[in-house]
Formats: C-alpha cells, structure tokens, sequence
C-alpha cells in the first residue's frame, strides 16, 4: 500500500478526481487526529477542510518526507491557534 503516493502524484499530474480520493480516504482520520488537539470536533472538521484546502490550491510537490514534513507544520499551525 502506497498511503495515497501515487494518487497524489496523479492529482499533481493533472488529475484532479485523485484529490477526491484523497479526501474520501484520509478526512475522517485527519478530522479525529485534530480533534486530539483541538477537543471540538465542529472545529476539528473545518480544520481538515482547511488542510485540504491548502493542498488543492498549492499542489506541493512529493517526496515522502517533505508532504509528512508539511503536514506536520500545518498540524503546528493548529495548536498555536487553538492554545
């Protein structure tokens, strides 16, 4: 199993159901790690609206690390609001 790689390297190349899919596979579990923090699940889902937000308009390129690595930083991002 890739952890949706290569449907993101295909939204990357232009195909842009592969971003459906991504948020199809990964908003519920990406809604419940955030609400770990945040501890409302109402702001929770807009987060995760926010994240994919995020990707869909900067298309940041693939490299294992690097997409985990950004992910992350979003993920600061959040605490630093919700402190």
């Amino acid at each position: 199993m890739d952890n949706g790689a290569s449907s993101y390297r295909r939204f990357l190349a232009g195909d842009r159901e592969r971003l459906a899919e991504i948020v199809r596979e990964y908003s519920d579990g990406l809604i419940l790690y955030i609400n770990s923090f945040v501890k409302n699940i109402c702001v929770s889902e807009e987060l995760m609206e926010d994240v994919f937000v995020e990707i869909a308009m900067n298309k940041h390129k693939y490299s294992g690390k690097s997409l985990l690595r950004h992910g992350c930083m979003l993920l600061r991002g959040i605490q630093l609001l919700t402190a």
